[in-house]
């Protein structure tokens, strides 16, 4: 992946990460204050499920995004694809809980758990890398 493809990919991931976390305070606010006297209990409760993995993923996100991709080729790849992971498991797992529990919008709710999956190989893609070789540490292995 060459440089400028890099950069651009590492500012879309901070920008899309910084959208997801101001989105996951105003959902939060917003449930906490304007649905409490709405919505159940049991509703809210998975709203804050929601806002946890959000927050969480976030965060992941984020990280991703400050992480240099000019590694290797391979590893740029793999980068790319656990933040991309992580947006499509945003989507997925909390946006759609969301649109369940306030918009009672449940036509894509059987696809919450393929979010899921998503972080689960996006966090499980990191951990590879973790010990993947950097073309610098190659050039020194004897």
């Amino acid at each position: 992946m060459d440089t400028d493809k890099s950069l651009l990919l590492q500012r879309t991931f901070m920008a899309i990460a910084a959208l997801s976390g101001a989105t996951a305070v105003a959902l939060g606010a917003y449930a906490s204050h304007g649905l409490k006297n709405v919505l159940t209990t049991d509703s809210l409760a998975v709203i804050q499920t929601a806002m946890d993995y959000q927050f969480i993923h976030t965060l992941a996100l984020l990280f991703v995004s400050l992480v240099p991709f000019k590694r290797t080729p391979a590893n740029s790849r793999l980068l790319m694809l656990s933040g991309s992971l992580f947006v499509a498991g945003i989507l997925l797992f909390s946006v759609n809980l969301y649109a369940i529990q306030i918009l009672h919008f449940t036509a894509l709710s059987k696809l919450t758990p393929v979010g899921g999956v998503m972080f689960i190989i996006g966090w499980l893609i990191l951990f590879i890398l973790a010990f993947k070789k950097s073309n610098a540490e190659k050039n020194t292995d004897h």
